[in-house]
């Protein structure tokens, strides 16, 4: 055998089946043979034409009819033909091609063999043949003084040329060969068909079929859908819905006649969907194998089905199945087209079934188990039982029971049932089952609610056991049993009621004893212990109220908090001096009853000293607001009075900004209008727009239509006055000083106020009366939210007080800020005790105060934000 490497593929030590593969196909690793003596490595232009001359190609070399990848290439040095993997030169492939007996009678077959043949004959490669001179030295170091001579540049474009011709040819024999080789498959035989008849109807005992393949039977039969029902399936499918089964599938030939089928469950149909049945159609369907198939239904008679053994006539079905499916093999030298051309080969799927029984999902609705059964006495329970009454004088029950569980064995006798007589069992019922009364007994049911019941000889009262409960008894001797265990609980009843008064009085009379014997000399000891217990408790106490002291930064509110503290002491000193087993008590118990107490009062006082800083912050906030609107707004009136040219227009624009400036004055001064420094633009916008509007009528107004009002010169000092910036805010030593001045000095600096040209002189308004048509009150209300419930209100109000709750923490050791969180969080619980607009806007309004401290602005976007989505209509 030839080798199979050539010396050109030394260089590349990488293996061509290590390379990605190309479509889907990995190049194998198969080229030229090797090299028999060490060559060196040729130059440039020697190294490109010295490479394999070489084409890929798909056949099937070794007649399983299955496709593989190989090299078809020229050994550079003889220029023989080759064919790898499968190790031949293309002559023996194309010999041995010819051989077969469907080839020869093919004439495409033949005449493709014959143009490959031609033209592997025109392939030519100069070889390896031509030797020159050199000298030069190899990888070992061994001078060398001649080489071969690699084939030139155009002889391997010839080669290659002609190479892929052949490939091409070579392709198209591969798909003719698998053509005509594919269509020698045998007709599908049928072996043994075995039947079983129920009822006077077969059905299938068992089935073989070999060979079986595409094509069809040689009996004739065909594969059909199942035609009529049998009795047994007719009877079968009144309660629980089966199948009809094939046992040869009717996509491999199988007919849908009662030899061939069998009722199997829902369940079990999609068993053999997805494991003989999808195992023989991918071998025959899908790849075109011929195989060997066999099903045999076993044990009949034994199945439970879904009635357990009670349902006759689903019992009569096999409980277990029996599949073989197994690969048949083409006997060598022959064509397959017979079915004695085959062999058995290798097991696909073999296994043996258990028939699974129908789930509740298959039973038909409103069915009613086959089998009566009959209620054994005694107590009947479940969870998720149903029990109705049947037409006749039975029952229906559907569900799981348990009957006489020994769990509530202390029920047995207060419900009027003798446990010596019972016995318990389960009862899961999947499927409505009738029960008849046994003769005598009645099914008495068993209302929920309370029931006196005996346990260890002590009466207790409980619950009666929950979920669907009845019993079933005679009735007159259930009522004869309830009458005994009536006494007995009144038995019971009286003799824990007489010893739970003796264990009473005689543990009275211990205990007068114990303290008759023991009180005069324990009587002296007590009160050192009290007094030792006063003493401790006063000074925890007064420990405890030091801690607090440093949270009331005003000395009014830290003198009223001292005399909290000792009214608390003092009456509770006067309580502890009373209480003569006052040392036997829990130390922190009493403690915290008046440090609880330490704690209210303090808290109050801490909201009321908070409530009242909130109060002066936000008079000053309101006044420098009120103010500095003020001064802008006289600015503005100077401003746009000193626009105007003509005298008319200046007189028009006087009369009227007296008003407008009085108007806007009394509103930001009003105590009762809520607004806060964020609504600045707001509220001088507003005036600004009505002194725009004034200044433009202003300007209209022609010297006819402008009335000649004198104007008292004192009362255009006081609109100028008006009108002028306010002055800064002073120190109270500044305040002081002021109003220590005389009266004098300030009718002097009234004085010196601009009085020029440019100054703005109201005009004297005579009666006095404003008009409210010309103005409207700015709005400075949030938008109306939308409706909301009360138990919203109340959540989202909870969310807030949490928020408020987690920044007093927060500031901890910031006992101001703390103290107006505190005075926030006790508003909000007022509105979630009684949801109302009163109380929503107490809060809205300490929000709005307390977002202009720089530490708590960033903090309360969220609570304000949440505040404001639940205010109520």
């Amino acid at each position: 055998m030839k080798e199979t490497v050539t010396p050109d593929h030394l260089a590349n030590s990488r293996a061509v089946a290590n390379q990605p593969a190309t479509k889907g196909v990995a190049i194998p690793d198969v080229t030229s043979r090797p090299q028999a003596q060490e060559e060196a490595s040729p130059v440039a232009e020697e190294a490109l034409v010295a490479t394999p001359v070489e084409v890929p190609v798909i056949l099937d070399m070794n007649d399983d009819e299955v496709d593989e990848a190989h090299t078809l290439f020229i050994d550079l040095d003889d220029g023989i033909l080759w064919l790898h993997s499968d190790k031949q030169t293309l002559e023996l492939f194309l010999q041995r091609k010819r051989k077969k007996s469907v080839v020869q009678s093919s004439a495409i077959l033949l005449n493709l063999l014959k143009d490959i043949e031609d033209a592997a004959k025109l392939v030519h490669i100069g070889r390896y043949g031509t030797v020159q001179s050199t000298n030069r030295v190899n990888s070992k170091g061994i001078l060398k003084t001649s080489q071969r001579v690699a084939p030139t540049v155009m002889q391997r474009q010839t080669a290659v040329t002609q190479l892929q011709l052949i490939g091409g040819l070579l392709q198209k024999l591969n798909i003719a060969s698998a053509v005509v080789m594919k269509k020698q498959r045998p007709p599908s035989h049928k072996v043994q068909v075995d039947t079983k008849s129920i009822d006077g109807d077969p059905f299938c005992a068992k089935v073989i079929m070999a060979p079986l393949s595409l094509l069809p039977r040689d009996d004739g039969v065909v594969g059909s859908p199942p035609g009529a029902a049998s009795n047994l399936f007719t009877k079968l499918t009144k309660r629980i819905n089966y199948k009809r089964g094939h046992m040869l599938n009717e996509h491999l030939h199988g007919p849908g006649t009662g030899n061939n089928l069998v009722p199997i469950s829902t369940a079990f149909n999609s068993v053999m969907k997805t494991g003989v049945e999808k195992t023989a159609k991918e071998a025959v369907n899908a790849n075109n194998k011929v195989i060997r198939f066999e099903a045999e239904p076993l044990d009949w008679g034994l199945y439970p089905g879904f009635y357990n053994h009670t349902f006759p006539d689903e019992q009569k079905l096999p409980n277990k199945f029996r599949f073989l499916v197994r690969q048949m093999t083409r006997i060598p030298g022959t064509d397959g087209s017979d079915i004695t051309h085959w062999q058995d080969g290798p097991v696909l799927y073999s296994k043996t079934e258990t028939h699974t029984v129908p789930s509740a999902a298959d039973v038909v609705q409103g069915t009613v188990a086959p089998v009566v059964q009959t209620f054994k006495p005694g107590y009947y329970r479940s969870h998720d039982g149903k029990l109705e009454q049947a037409a006749n004088l039975n029952y229906h029950l559907v569900g799981t029971y348990t009957v006489n569980n020994p769990s509530f064995l202390y029920f047995f006798e207060a419900f009027g049932l003798d446990p010596a007589t019972l016995t318990s069992e389960n009862l899961p019922l999947n499927v409505t089952t009738e029960f008849q009364l046994p003769s005598g007994l009645s099914l008495i049911p068993i209302p929920k609610g309370t029931i006196e019941i005996i346990i260890n000889g002590k009466v207790h009262k409980v619950d009666t056991p929950e979920g669907e409960s009845f019993v079933i008894a005679d009735a007159s001797t259930r009522g004869n049993n309830l009458a005994i265990y009536a006494k007995l609980v009144n038995n019971a009843k009286l003799a824990q009621q007489q010893e739970e008064q003796l264990a009473l009085k005689k543990k009275q009379q211990e205990q007068q004893q114990r303290i008759k014997s023991s009180a005069e000399e324990a009587k002296s000891w007590k009160v050192s212990q009290n007094t030792h217990r006063i003493l401790k408790l006063e000074m925890a106490f007064n420990e405890k109220a030091e801690q607090y002291q440093h949270l009331f930064t005003s000395d009014i509110f830290l003198e009223r908090f001292k005399v909290l503290k000792g009214d608390i002491l003092s009456n509770a000193k006067a309580l502890w001096e009373r209480d003569e087993q006052l040392y036997t008590g829990s130390l922190e118990f009493q403690l915290s009853v008046v440090v609880n107490e330490l704690q209210r009062k303090k808290e109050q006082l801490v909201l009321e000293q908070s409530k009242e800083a909130i109060k002066a912050r936000a008079a000053r906030d309101r006044e420098e607001l009120v103010s500095g609107l003020l001064e802008d707004l006289t600015q503005n009136i100077n401003e746009e009075r000193s626009a105007l040219t003509d005298r008319w227009q200046v007189e028009e624009f006087d009369r009227e900004a007296d008003r407008i400036f009085n108007f806007y004055k009394q509103y930001w001064e009003n105590p009762r209008n809520r607004f806060n420094k964020s609504q600045r633009p707001e509220l001088l916008g507003s005036a600004l727009r009505k002194i725009q509007e004034l200044r433009d009528r202003a300007k209209k107004v022609l010297p006819s239509t402008t009335p000649q009002v004198k104007i008292p010169a004192q009362q255009t000092e006081l609109v100028k006055r008006k009108f002028e910036p306010l002055p800064e805010k002073k120190t109270d030593q500044q305040e002081n000083k002021t109003e220590e001045d005389s009266g004098e000095g300030k009718e002097s600096e009234r004085k010196k106020l601009k009085s020029g040209p440019g100054a703005f002189t109201p005009n004297t308004n005579t009666s006095g009366v404003f008009n409210p048509g010309q103005f409207h009150p700015p709005a400075f209300q949030s938008e109306a939210p939308r409706p909301i419930s009360i138990r919203e209100a109340t959540e989202t109000a909870n969310t807030v007080s949490g928020l408020i709750v987690n920044l007093q923490q927060q500031f901890d050791g910031d006992p101001h800020t703390q103290g107006q969180l505190a005075l926030l969080h006790v508003s909000i619980q007022r509105f979630v005790s009684r949801p109302g607009n009163t109380e929503w806007g107490v809060v809205f309004a300490l929000l709005n105060e307390l977002k202009v401290l720089a530490q708590l602005s960033e903090l309360l976007k969220k609570p304000i934000w949440l505040w404001n989505s639940i205010r109520l209509r």
